[in-house]
């Protein structure tokens, strides 16, 4: 297959990741997408690690806020991969805008090109794998967190799987060390990302080595084990000032807790009825999308209380009125599956 073929998928991902998150591309180093919570703290995260980087890692976790507590980096998400990445490129320019909005659009072409390639690797169908990858990248759950670098950093999971399944087909070492490479990037860029790979990661790895008849192999054993042991001296320093903080708070979540959080079946059942109007919405684009957020125009966005908030349609073009009646159909549909449809 000649290299422009091969390189093609990607090039399409490129062109994707601009398009879609239009216009973050035109304000690269003096606007960001703007949430006072998260987008806020993204920034002032990636300042500490770039700080501690320059300056020293003597009490790294003890970052300048909220005195006199200790370890307040642990207090949240610390984006330590995000900051090693991106280093580099502030020790260039000095600006932390700039490296965010980076590792924004790389977030969307790296998971749209690793779900590619690990696709890829075990189907062998170009044609699926590209479409995996859209599907992987381009969705709502991440347009639905473009404010939190945390969330979009979904890149380093189909890489971590697919040097998973080659280090178990021809036992390298360098599949294993890219493996855990990727595995630690995950873990350092979104903690929920890293103990949700984790809970699959292993259990994943035993069975299909069972099912290779590798479990007595003496070379799996050992790349295991050193998976294990370096994993552990990465991320053991890493998890112990979120255990102090833990215990100088008090802060434990409870079962009730882990369940208000968490959705239920019905809202669940629920996204089937929002897919009709993000195709909709992607065929029968209407919106002016300079006063929405990037990506607006292509997802549908169920709140916690179970209502649909679709995207800002405006008056005055009859494609706009098409999705605003569909819209209230959806919605209603909506409601009976989530059972909020009010009696009469």
């Amino acid at each position: 297959m000649a290299p422009t073929t091969r390189a093609l998928p990607f090039l399409l991902f490129v062109v994707l990741t601009v398009g879609m998150t239009w216009p973050v591309a035109l304000h690269m180093e003096d606007s960001v997408f703007i949430d006072w919570d998260d987008t806020v703290h993204c920034l002032w995260a990636m300042a500490w690690n770039f700080h501690k980087f320059s300056s020293g890692l003597e009490n790294f976790f003890d970052a300048n806020i909220f005195h006199p507590y200790r370890n307040t980096l642990a207090f949240n998400e610390n984006l330590i991969g995000q900051a090693v990445l991106a280093y580099p490129l502030y020790l260039l320019t000095g600006n932390v805008v700039l490296c965010h909005q980076v590792l924004l659009l790389l977030s969307f072409f790296l998971s749209a090109a690793g779900a590619y390639l690990l696709t890829l690797h075990l189907t062998a169908n170009r044609p699926g794998a590209f479409v995996a990858g859209i599907a992987f990248s381009f969705c709502q759950y991440r347009f639905g967190n473009t404010h939190l670098l945390i969330e979009l950093s979904t890149q380093w999971i189909p890489f971590t799987l697919l040097f998973m399944h080659r280090f178990l087909e021809r036992l390298r070492w360098r599949d294993l060390v890219l493996c855990l490479l990727f595995y630690l990037l995950n873990f350092l860029s979104c903690l929920y990302y890293g103990v949700i790979l984790s809970l699959f990661l292993g259990p994943g790895a035993l069975v299909l080595a069972h099912r290779r008849n590798l479990l007595g192999n003496a070379s799996f054993r050992r790349g295991a084990a050193l998976f294990v042991f370096a994993a552990g001296l990465v991320l053991v320093p890493l998890l112990r000032p979120y255990v102090a903080v833990q215990a100088a708070l008090g802060r434990e979540t409870s079962v009730e807790d882990a369940i208000a959080f968490s959705p239920d079946l019905v809202h669940l059942l629920g996204v089937v009825g929002h897919l009709g109007v993000v195709l909709l919405d992607l065929v029968l684009p209407g919106a002016d999308d300079r006063a929405v957020r990037p990506g607006d125009g292509s997802h549908a966005v169920v709140g916690a209380s179970g209502e649909l908030e679709l995207p800002l349609v405006r008056e005055g073009r009859t494609v706009n009125l098409v999705l605003v009646v569909l819209r209230d159909v959806v919605a209603g549909l909506h409601r009976v599956v989530a059972g909020e449809l009010a009696a009469g």
